[in-house]
C-alpha cells in the first residue's frame, strides 16, 4: 500500500467529514421531538428491551421488567420511524420511577386519549388548536 501525503490525507479525511455531515443532519431530523406518556403492553416474561438506537439491531441500553398484573407507563420525548425513545419508567403499583433512556418499538407500547372531562361540551377533540376549529368526533 502507497505512503499517502499529508495534504492528500487531509482532503479524504476533510471529504469523508462533509459526507458525514449530511448523514448526520438527515438522521436528526428523522427524529421527532414530543412530550407524551404511554403504557407498556408486551407481557413477555423476560422485560421489554430497551435499545441504545432505534433498530432491533440497537445495542441493548436496559430491560423493563413487567410482573404479572401491574402496569407500566413510559414517558416519551422522540419518535423515529415507528421507535420512540424513553427518558424513564414507572411501574403502577409501587409508583417507582426508574431513569431509563433508550428507544422501544411502538409494537410494545399502547396509550389512551381522554377526549371530555367532566362532560363539559366545550371540551371536543379538534382537527386544529383552536375552538373554532371543525370538530374530529364526539
Amino acid at each position: 500500500m502507497g505512503k499517502i501525503g499529508r495534504k492528500n490525507w487531509i482532503g479524504a479525511f476533510g471529504g469523508a467529514m462533509l459526507m458525514a455531515a449530511p448523514l448526520a443532519a438527515a438522521l436528526a431530523q428523522a427524529e421527532k421531538r414530543c412530550d407524551l406518556d404511554a403504557y407498556t403492553i408486551d407481557e413477555d416474561p423476560k422485560g421489554i428491551s430497551v435499545r441504545a438506537t432505534p433498530s432491533n439491531q440497537g445495542k441493548i441500553a436496559g430491560v423493563i421488567r413487567v410482573q404479572k398484573d401491574d402496569d407500566v407507563g413510559v414517558a416519551i420525548v422522540a419518535e423515529s420511524n415507528g421507535w420512540f425513545r424513553i427518558k424513564s419508567y414507572q411501574t403502577y403499583s409501587t409508583n417507582k420511577e426508574t431513569k431509563l433512556g433508550g428507544w422501544i418499538h411502538g409494537s410494545r407500547l399502547g396509550s389512551s386519549l381522554m377526549i371530555m372531562q367532566g362532560g363539559k361540551a366545550s371540551e371536543r377533540l379538534r382537527e386544529e388548536p383552536s375552538d373554532r376549529s371543525k370538530r374530529c368526533c364526539c
